[in-house]
């Protein structure tokens, strides 16, 4: 029940402080016990901002359990997301999958890794198998309706995966998101503006992690943006949440942005690597 209980208050109360000690508590009660190991390990890396602290819990669960395949997914989402290693994210994915083939996230962390390295193939293969293994939570389709964006400027095609990920999976913080971008490649930013503000302002602190696992899709969209002049609507509404941590970065990167300040104006570590990657791959940027 405390492994439980630590689930409780990290994925859906947001209380990351009361979920560690119940993670702790579980671990007293049973050392050799690997979930909650397991649970330290997520919430060290998506709410808590500690990646040593989430590699060393998802070392230990592996040592438990060594066929336990949730622990290899979080790795590769910390080599992937927060590490920048992503061969290392590639193998752990891959050895959760040879753990358990059903398991459909190690598939899309694939998915979003071979999305970013712009494999874009391999990229597709592991979101249709997302599909395969189960069509209700919008996995696949979010990821599909990226590819089709980021991979080949296909809007309609983006749009029909987007609208399957709605019709499955509206609760979601990724599909609103998807199927905003899939205006703003249209050419709909000013349509979708309000949107994006309401998203922003909607999500929530059990959902913090989106922003940050998603930048890369959440710049080039904002490159999108910038194209059509509206760059000063973002950083508008990343000044009303920018007293969240989760939007912080996000605000500073995008007012430097648009004041056309120095990178080493910048003093976030996050901002920087915003604002790098902005400026690396856009017209702004040489």
């Amino acid at each position: 029940p405390h492994d439980g209980l630590g689930d409780l208050y990290q994925n859906h109360l947001s209380q990351p402080e009361k979920a560690e000690q119940a993670y702790f508590k579980a671990i007293e009660i049973d050392s050799k016990y690997a979930s909650p190991h397991k649970g330290l390990g997520n919430l060290y890396q998506y709410y808590l901002g500690q990646p040593e602290k989430a590699e060393q819990a998802y070392f230990k669960a592996i040592e438990i359990d060594s066929k336990y395949a949730y622990p290899h997914n979080g790795l590769g989402n910390l080599y992937q997301y927060y590490l920048g290693q992503p061969e290392k994210a590639e193998q752990a994915y891959f050895k959760a999958i040879e753990l358990d083939s059903k398991y459909v996230d190690p598939h899309n962390g694939l998915g979003n890794l071979f999305t970013v390295l712009r494999r874009w193939a391999d990229a597709s293969t592991r979101f249709t198998q997302c599909l395969t293994l189960d069509k209700t939570f919008g996995t696949g389709q979010r990821g599909l309706a990226w590819l089709a964006l980021l991979g080949r400027d296909d809007i309609a095609a983006a749009r029909e995966w987007a609208d399957q990920a709605v019709a499955f999976s509206t609760k979601h913080p990724g599909t609103p998101l998807v199927a905003i971008a899939v205006d703003v490649w249209g050419g709909n930013w000013k349509g979708s503006a309000n949107r994006f503000a309401s998203w922003a302002h909607d999500l929530s602190k059990s959902d913090s992690w989106v922003p940050w696992l998603r930048r890369h899709c959440l710049i080039f969209m904002l490159q999108k943006v910038d194209a059509d002049g509206g760059l000063k609507d973002v950083a508008e509404i990343f000044r009303t949440v920018s007293d969240r941590d989760w939007w912080r970065p996000w605000s500073l990167a995008v007012d430097a942005i648009v004041a056309g300040a120095d990178r080493n104006s910048l003093s976030d570590p996050r901002a920087g690597e915003l604002y790098d990657h902005f400026t690396q791959t856009s017209p702004r940027g040489t």
